[in-house]
């Protein structure tokens, strides 16, 4: 279930609220959800909050603690293209993390950057990870964003792409892709593997050479 919370201007029309709670709860019955309350207040800009609650079968829930050394890291989707891309149109992968329940040994989402949720994924599960750059599946909006930062950059260190961060047993890869592959059309890219060096996120490239990647990635917090 899910509670929503809009704060709106005075001057909102009602026809915008209507709208807003419209297309929260059709979006709601889509991944099995009802809105069973919230709020409504004044504010100086339109907000909306969003808390929900579901349920995990005992014994089912994939945290941020079971990967092993050796262990293949995957990701869903694209990664750096949040603030083109992904904001408005973004559908969660719910039905890909319940078909994950029976694969991955952990899994995290990528909310702050790949790099600072796989480090949150390593950390928690007492181990390293090393991650291929030219295995990176970099957003074309990404491609096409102005500046100075790569678009690896941007695949490495944007938050918000949202997409499903998981390890899976080197011994069971092979079945998983297949499996994967019969149910998603999602492309879902292999980006490396976890490594038994505690708590470090690595980075090799295509002459071989390793870089420990030390920044973090979005931190809403951080001094600008």
């Amino acid at each position: 279930w899910i509670l929503l919370d809009l704060a709106a201007p005075p001057r909102t029309p009602v026809r915008v609220l209507d709208g807003i709670y419209s297309g929260a709860a059709r979006l709601a019955r889509k991944s099995g959800a009802a809105i069973v309350g919230g709020d409504m207040s004044r504010g100086p800009v339109l907000e909306i909050h969003a808390f929900a609650v579901g349920q995990v079968p005992k014994g089912r829930a994939v945290l941020r603690s079971g990967a092993r050394p050796g262990d293949v890291i995957f990701v869903t989707g694209t990664l750096g293209g949040s603030l083109k891309e992904k904001h408005l149109s973004f559908e969660p992968r719910l039905a890909e993390g319940v078909f994950l329940r029976h694969w991955a040994t952990a899994m995290i989402d990528v909310s702050d950057g790949l790099v600072s949720d796989l480090r949150h994924l390593a950390e928690m599960s007492r181990a390293g990870a090393l991650l291929d750059a030219s295995q990176i599946p970099v957003s074309a909006a990404a491609w096409k964003r102005k500046g100075r930062r790569p678009p690896l950059d941007h695949a490495l260190f944007d938050g918000e792409d949202f997409e499903l961060l998981f390890a899976v047993p080197r011994r069971r890869v092979e079945a998983f892709v297949a499996a994967w592959r019969r149910v998603f059309d999602l492309p879902c890219t292999p980006l490396g593997f976890m490594t038994s060096r505690k708590g470090l996120v690595e980075l090799i490239d295509a002459n071989g050479e390793r870089t420990t990647l030390t920044r973090s990635g979005y931190q809403h917090f951080r001094s600008r």
